[in-house]
């Protein structure tokens, strides 16, 4: 079935969609520490994505709907696929060094990325507050980061940067690929994790890195690593989550607003949080805190502030 464009009438489904597919992403990332010591990122998409693939298809074609994977754009989404691929492996690298809170955040800078993107590309007027709530929210991921001159290594710069490209791609969902099928970037968004997974595991595989490397960020630059059955259990489980996870949000983003998306998708936070604490024990200290709240202040802040609808805007 073909996904309509959302009305002008608000709805809840969208936001309930999106807070409660978030919510459950918060628990399943807060696991990659379980696996991260056996493999490295570009295997676990590799191996994720071909299990993800392999049950969504098999799902579809249980149900006869293959035919629903035809993309009415296949620029479109192809590029999302590609912006959203390198947001989550900027993310996804960060997470066995980093405090899943602090790549959360850091992460969900996304709306200030938004905006700044839509005044500069798509004609949207920007008003004071709305500079000021910009200037509040990188502000709390200086707090967050905390850089100093050992401090602000690559590794506290790329949920920044998985932040801006995760924005770009809320973009793209709603003004590119509004009318295009859930199941459709859902699997587009597979086949460019899987992708990216083949193309580092095999370059690994051919340029080893130095051991320097290895030590300072096995999770990136690691050898393959052996599988056994329980890691392949682990595969599975991420597989499924993430699919059922990306299907809920997108079609979420796809009938929300792309500003007041950014809103819903502080539960990650929250739940990131949350299970980091449960989880592993892990805590942030005030001033990151502090920066937390700066951020989800300035993102609900401009989801929730009138202004003008970008030029071009699905409608």
């Amino acid at each position: 079935m073909t996904v309509v464009v959302a009305p002008e009438r608000p709805s809840l489904l969208g936001p309930a969609l999106i807070a409660g597919g978030m919510t459950f992403v918060g628990f399943i990332d807060n696991l990659v520490r379980v696996v991260s010591d056996s493999m490295h990122v570009w295997q676990f998409h590799l191996l994720r994505s071909a299990a993800a693939l392999a049950l969504i298809l098999a799902w579809l074609a249980a149900r006869g709907a293959l035919g629903r994977l035809g993309a009415r754009r296949p620029w479109a989404v192809a590029l999302r696929s590609a912006v959203m691929t390198t947001s989550m492996m900027l993310y996804y690298s960060a997470l066995p060094v980093l405090p899943i809170a602090q790549v959360a955040a850091g992460m969900f800078t996304s709306p200030l990325w938004i905006l700044a993107v839509s005044a500069l590309f798509l004609g949207e007027r920007v008003g004071p507050r709305r500079v000021l709530a910009i200037l509040a929210g990188f502000t709390g991921a200086l707090l967050i980061l905390q850089p100093d001159a050992e401090g602000l290594n690559l590794a506290a710069l790329m949920p920044l940067g998985g932040g801006a490209l995760y924005g770009m791609t809320i973009l793209l969902t709603r003004r590119l690929c509004a009318e295009e099928t859930t199941e459709t970037i859902v699997v587009g968004g597979f086949l460019g994790y899987g992708a990216a997974g083949a193309l580092g595991s095999a370059a690994l595989a051919l340029w080893p890195a130095p051991p320097g490397l290895v030590a300072l960020a096995p999770f990136v630059f690691a050898p393959w690593g052996a599988l056994d059955a329980t890691l392949i259990l682990w595969i599975g489980f991420f597989a499924l989550g993430a699919a059922a996870a990306l299907a809920v949000v997108t079609r979420g983003y796809q009938i929300t607003e792309s500003a007041s998306a950014a809103l819903y998708d502080y539960a990650f936070i929250v739940s990131a949080g949350l299970f980091g604490w449960i989880l592993w024990g892990q805590t942030l200290d005030a001033l990151a805190l502090a920066g937390v709240a700066l951020v989800m202040a300035a993102g609900g802040f401009l989801a929730l502030a009138p202004g003008r609808r970008p030029a071009g805007a699905a409608r």
